[in-house]
């Protein structure tokens, strides 16, 4: 028989299988009982009966008609920041080269508008980014202003808090470290084990309630960033501190916690260290400094999953190491992706277009082949000889394009599995060049989405991206 996107559960004789389909389009599924053990008497039978197979649809990735339209961006992200390109073994160049031979990060996005001249901006920034200061009552300042409390991210709309100096002695000072403790998830909170100058601890929720008890910039809805929020933050074309210092002055270099469970470890935490701009989890109990935001999430507007997508046994048959958190919002539902005729997937929050497979693995459910590995020059003449074949602008994609596809409610991977199904856990490339050790790129782990950092000579897997604007 033929069926579409469903799968087949039958209990027989104490056995059950299941057969999916997971393609978009018509598949043939073909349903052989195993009837080895038929000649079992009647009575065992009796005791076990053979229930009538029941027919389950599982989630799928939406179908476009033709090519995937472009609605509006929903997830607005900063650029990296870099405006210069990388060479291979090492170094990186002065300038960005508009005719190196393949896309390098500087060669797209905001960052490439700013460097043409052509991106307009409201207020001022390094690259791509756009920045506004905020006077502590609310009101915007001039570009020149000497003193500001607040930064308006005018790409995002976020607003996010600016540190005072280490010698203020103030409660929001640059030096001021915390524990990690939110009453929604107490498993994972540590009270009052930070150094800091507030008399009633130092911990994360006792900080929120002091500055939104103050008012900071006039707004009372003041909380702890996202993973993606925080990592946006970052400029990757400088480091120690890894931010634009013109707008986010006396940062410091280290870690500042996210509000983001590390949902496959016990008791941790997800962290942005401003050193160079990487990501990893920690323990609650870790002091850790800060830097507020306050705004909607783009979670706010993510359509809820399905039924069968949190079903964890239908997710094992795509992701088989899938494990999930349910006490996280979930980032990445099936409903913020369609697939076009030719399999590719678009992420209607980001308006990016990923191939369905990592390169090297191929067919319906990317079960066939194996992940290809490839130096970072590799990976950027891979994604340039690929674009030339499908006469598609297929292109590797910075660090954060890949970090804006998390499913924060799992790991291994921390992907929606209906999505990219077969997800290899291992590193891939990023576009983007390291700032300060300049025989070195990110990369991104894929198995539990730590961002790192490795020599441009070490092999890994690439995940291809292009722009729905260009397609």
């Amino acid at each position: 028989m033929k069926i579409s996107t469903a799968a087949m559960y039958t209990k027989r004789h104490r056995k059950k299988f299941i057969y999916l389909c997971f393609i978009t389009t018509l598949t043939g599924c073909n349903y052989s009982p195993d009837d080895s053990q038929d000649n079992e008497s009647p009575s065992d039978s009796i005791d076990d009966p053979i229930d009538d197979p029941i027919m389950v649809t599982l989630p799928t990735v939406p179908l476009c008609n033709g090519p995937c339209s472009c609605d509006d961006i929903i997830l607005k992200g900063n650029d990296t920041g870099i405006h210069y390109s990388a060479d291979y073994p090492t170094e990186n160049l002065s300038a960005c080269n508009q005719q190196a031979p393949f896309i390098q990060d500087c060669q797209i996005g905001r960052d490439q508008l700013a460097l043409a001249g052509t991106l307009e901006k409201v207020g001022f920034g390094n690259a791509g980014f756009d920045y506004s200061k905020i006077s502590n009552n609310g009101a915007l300042l001039p570009n020149d202003a000497q003193t500001w409390q607040c930064i308006q991210d005018n790409h995002t709309g976020l607003i996010w808090e600016v540190k005072a100096p280490q010698s203020s002695g103030l409660a929001n000072a640059s030096d001021q470290t915390y524990s990690y403790a939110n009453p929604r998830f107490l498993d994972y909170s540590s009270e009052n084990l930070g150094v800091c100058n507030i008399e009633d601890g130092c911990d994360t929720h006792k900080y929120i309630t002091l500055i939104n008890a103050q008012a900071l910039c006039g707004f009372t809805d003041w909380r702890l960033p996202s993973k993606i929020e925080l990592q946006d933050l970052v400029d990757y074309s400088t480091a120690q501190p890894a931010i634009d210092l013109t707008a986010f002055p006396h940062t410091k270099v280290g870690n500042y916690w996210t509000d983001t469970i590390d949902t496959d470890d016990t008791n941790s935490i997800w962290a942005v260290n401003f050193n160079f701009g990487t990501a990893a989890g920690g323990v609650s109990t870790n002091k850790q400094m800060i830097r507020l935001v306050r705004g909607s999430t783009f979670i706010s507007q993510l359509p809820a999953e399905n039924d069968l997508e949190i079903n964890s046994q239908l997710r094992n048959e795509v992701a088989p190491k899938q494990r999930c958190n349910r006490i996280v919002d979930a980032t990445a539902p099936i409903a913020r992706f369609k697939r076009d005729n030719t399999g590719s997937v678009l992420d209607t929050f980001t308006g990016l277009i990923w191939q369905a497979c990592v390169a090297g693995k191929n067919g319906e459910n990317c079960t066939e082949g194996e992940a290809s590995l490839y130096t970072w020059q590799e990976a950027l003449e891979h994604a340039q000889e690929s674009s030339e074949q499908a006469q598609k602008p297929w292109r590797l994609p910075n660090l954060k394009e890949l970090q804006r596809t998390i499913e924060n409610q799992c790991e291994e991977p921390a992907l929606n599995p209906f999505a990219f199904p077969n997800v290899p856990m291992t590193q891939v490339w990023s576009a983007t060049p390291h700032s300060k050790e300049t025989d070195k790129s990110y990369h991104y782990q894929y198995q539990n989405s730590i961002i790192f950092y490795g020599t441009r000579t070490e092999k890994h897997a690439v995940h291809l991206v292009r722009d729905c604007h260009f397609q």
